[in-house]
C-alpha cells in the first residue's frame, strides 16, 4: 500500500504531497515524531490522529512477524536440532530441611548474612 492510499484511508489525504515531498514513505513514517509533523505544517489534531495511526500500524506489523523473521538462521537451526532444548529436562533433586532446636529464636531478629555466619560453622 502506498503512503497516499494509507493516508486517504485515515482521512488525512491532504498531507500526502507534503510528506512525499519531504521523502517520507510508509517506512520512514514510522520514524516521524510530533515535532517533525509540526515542522511540516500539519495541524495539531491531525498530528495526533496521524501519530495514533502510525503507532497502530507499527503494532500490527510487530504482531504479524513470525519467529523465523526475527531469529537468526544459525540460532533457529540450533534450537530445532536440539530436542532437549525444546522438551526441557528432568533431574532428581534431594532437599534436606533441618530445624536446629532454638535456631528460629536465635536468628529471628538477625540479618540473613549474619544468620548464615552463625549457622555455617554448625552445618559444616
Amino acid at each position: 500500500m502506498a503512503l497516499a492510499e494509507w493516508l486517504q484511508s485515515r482521512g488525512l489525504a491532504q498531507y500526502a504531497a507534503v510528506l512525499e515531498d519531504n521523502g517520507i514513505d510508509l517506512e520512514a513514517l514510522a520514524l516521524v515524531s510530533d515535532g517533525d509533523l509540526q515542522a511540516l505544517g500539519i495541524l495539531l489534531g491531525h498530528r495526533r490522529k496521524l501519530l495514533k495511526a502510525i503507532a497502530e500500524r507499527s503494532a500490527g506489523q510487530l504482531t504479524m512477524q513470525s519467529p523465523r523473521q526475527v531469529t537468526p538462521m544459525h540460532l533457529a537451526e540450533k534450537i530445532l536440532l536440539s530436542r532437549a532444548a525444546l522438551e526441557g529436562e528432568r533431574k532428581l533433586v534431594t532437599v534436606l530441611f533441618a530445624d536446629l532446636k532454638g535456631s528460629m529464636e536465635l536468628l529471628a531478629e538477625r540479618d540473613p548474612e549474619d544468620a548464615r555466619k552463625i549457622l555455617d560453622p554448625v552445618l559444616d
